[in-house]
């Protein structure tokens, strides 16, 4: 399962599951060249988010190369992170604390101006994948929608999204629901 963004919100850790509009947050526009396609994070990087009343990128986890100098962001250095493991030093493995490519921007703090429409999802449901609608993997829903960075609105989706799931369930050969309206 890939790295997602994740967004605290009402009090619970949701995963981004769905963006209508344009992206929150993109690194390479504030300098930071991200190392592309390694798994389980594809992209790169990924930002965890909280939204209470506002949306505010609170961490940013990055993948960089070794010889990587990754600029400030907001006043904030990141941090480089370890993990214990073994590493293939000449032609043997040595374990030990490496440093890994991962590099975490912590207390941001970076208010966003953000409009459209977050679907964040938690609770996921065990043994079911819907890559044409990730959504159906989860039992509790939320559509979060904002204008310039502010919760206009949100709105429980999970009824509807089981009700989705069980017809998926019941009759898969039928075309999926789709969750990605604009409000």
């Amino acid at each position: 399962m890939p790295i997602t963004d994740r967004v605290r919100f009402a009090g619970r850790s949701f995963d981004l599951v769905r963006i209508v509009g344009d992206s929150l947050f993109e690194p390479a526009t504030h300098g930071i060249e991200v190392v592309t396609g390694l798994s389980p994070c594809p992209r790169g990087w990924y930002g965890v988010y909280a939204l209470d009343g506002a949306l505010i990128l609170d961490r940013l986890h990055v993948r960089l190369t070794d010889d990587a100098r990754p600029p400030r962001l907001d006043g904030v250095c990141p941090t480089r992170r370890q993990r214990r493991t073994q590493r293939l030093v000449g032609n043997q493995w040595q374990p030990g604390v490496w440093p890994t490519w991962d590099h975490a921007y912590r207390n941001l703090r970076r208010a966003l101006a953000f409009t459209g429409s977050l679907w964040l999802g938690t609770d996921r449901v065990r043994g079911f994948n819907a890559r044409d609608e990730p959504l159906l993997a989860y039992r509790t829903v939320w559509d979060v929608m904002l204008d310039q960075g502010v919760l206009a609105a949100a709105i429980d989706r999970s009824g509807e999204v089981a009700g989705a799931r069980a017809q998926r369930w019941a009759t898969p050969h039928l075309p999926i629901a789709r969750f990605d309206r604009q409000h």
